[in-house]
């Protein structure tokens, strides 16, 4: 019987491209159900799409998760973007309009190659911090099912005693996801 959750499933993630958030919520709402059944040891087979609104639940908590453990690293990259963006076009508005008139050509110049160093330090930290948020995330998430509580999601003992359990498996399964 695993078509006809498989076909809702797709069709969900599919409507996920026209119609923002609401069905991925409850796609992942799904993935928390599926794990679930795995935490419990049962057999594992594809739950049939019911009980929609604990699916919106675990899906809104699962996201509120990932905001947190991934949001340091998406803020660094934002705030950097927008500052190469302010800086770009700073120095396209101070580039004088004759090529005779350097008055403020250099600093339209320190400003661009400042932009550049700005963007790339900007692009490694938020992807070291994305990096560090998204390696115990899934542990997280799955703590956090286990328990059925969202503040089990940052119980960092437990986390790390899950991440130390089976390094090179956490480490496989997690590259592979």
């Amino acid at each position: 019987d695993w078509f006809v959750p498989f076909l809702i499933g797709t069709a969900l993630i599919i409507s996920g491209m026209f119609i923002p958030v609401i069905p991925l919520l409850l796609v992942y709402g799904y993935f928390a159900q599926v794990m679930r059944i795995a935490i419990k040891g049962e057999t594992m087979v594809l739950p049939p799409w019911s009980n929609w609104g604990q699916l919106l639940k675990d899906g809104l908590r699962s996201l509120a998760v990932g905001a947190i453990y991934l949001g340091p690293g998406i803020i660094v990259t934002v705030i950097g973007f927008s500052a190469y963006f302010v800086m770009i076009f700073a120095s396209i508005a101070m580039t004088p309009e004759s090529p005779y008139d350097t008055s403020s050509s250099g600093l339209a110049v320190l400003l661009m190659m400042g932009s550049m160093g700005v963007l790339f330090l900007s692009m490694f930290v938020g992807t070291l911090l994305l990096l560090a948020g998204a390696i115990p995330l899934p542990a997280a998430i799955g703590n956090f099912i286990a328990h059925d509580k969202l503040s089990a999601a940052f119980y960092l003992r437990e986390l790390g005693a899950i991440l130390r359990a089976d390094k090179w498996g956490y480490f496989i399964a997690w590259l592979v996801y």
